[in-house]
């Protein structure tokens, strides 16, 4: 104890306390350098969803393309959509269907199934009696398509090593009264009751295989004008940018000035080829005077199996 000038000094008798905040630390476990950083918070558990069934009924679906000439708008009519066993993370099969009127008429269904990971899309399609001309503008030449086509496909796409997408089909297609006509005519070049694709193997980018193509009462009408250009050969000849003018294709009397002649071969029968039921039509030669005009009924056309 001492004594100063009649003070008693109480605080020297006593330790010096440490400073409050340290006594926390200390028994907190908090005491040293540095405190420890507290641990994150615990992940958020990743939502899920389970669809049992989801219907789109009495739709309508456009599709504009003005990337080609003329541009071209497809409207699909009576859309009708239904998935079943819907779930996310998308890792089971789910099912689905779906209906649609085509373009200009005729009907497309279908039903599969979609996995999403990995990518896995099977579908089978059948449509009928679907006119052909509101697909003109996506014809490579200069002729035009008038009949109704009709098919049924297994389709499937997935994705590859690399991250490409794989398209892979079968099926077979068929047309009736399938005519072709030069641009603006109204007398058919080509005319089949029927036409059937038999046995088609596509894979994109891959191979397009047929294993048989059977034309059913061709009628085709073969004509080589003056200057020796044949109509057909004008008519499928590509159609390159400079044949358009604008928003249409040239006419195709532009198209065939511009193609060389034709020569005319003899006719050949190759090993492996199939004989079409009955057909004919009329050759019109101009190269000689007078123009010979030559009718061909019931002669056989012949298709590579």
């Amino acid at each position: 104890m001492a004594v100063h000038r009649g003070r008693i000094d109480l605080l020297g008798l006593a330790p010096g306390a440490e400073p409050a905040i340290e006594v926390v630390k200390a028994r907190t476990g908090l005491a040293g350098p540095a405190a420890a950083s507290k641990p994150p918070p615990p992940a958020a558990a990743q939502w899920k969803l389970s669809l049992d069934r989801f219907t789109f009924a009495k739709g309508t679906l456009t599709f504009e393309d003005r990337e080609i000439s003329p541009a071209t708008t497809l409207t699909l009519g009576d859309v009708a959509i239904e998935a079943q066993r819907v779930a996310w993370p998308f890792t089971k099969p789910a099912t689905f269907s779906l209906a649609a009127a085509m373009p200009g008429g005729g009907r497309t269904d279908g039903k599969g199934t979609v996995v999403l990971e990995p990518l896995d899309v099977q579908v089978t399609l059948s449509t009928r009696e679907a006119p052909i001309e509101p697909y003109q503008a996506y014809f490579p030449f200069a002729a035009r398509f008038a009949g109704l086509f009709s098919g049924d496909s297994l389709s499937e796409i997935q994705r590859g090593p690399k991250g490409e997408l794989i398209l892979a089909s079968r099926g077979t297609a068929w047309a009736s009264n399938l005519a072709v006509r030069a641009p603006g005519a109204q007398d058919d070049v080509v005319r089949l009751d029927a036409m059937v694709i038999r046995d088609l193997d596509f894979s994109w980018p891959n191979y397009a295989l047929v294993d048989r193509v059977v034309l059913t009462h061709p009628q085709i009408h073969v004509e080589r004008d003056a200057e020796g250009t044949i109509n057909l050969r004008a008519l499928f000849a590509p159609r390159p940018d400079t044949e358009k003018k604008g928003d249409a294709v040239a006419p195709a009397a532009e198209v065939a000035a511009s193609k060389p002649s034709d020569t005319v071969a003899s006719p050949t029968v190759p090993d492996g080829r199939e004989k079409a039921p009955g057909g004919g039509g009329p050759l019109l030669e101009s190269t000689v005077l007078p123009s010979t005009h030559t009718e061909n009924t019931g002669v056989p056309e012949y298709l590579r199996t």
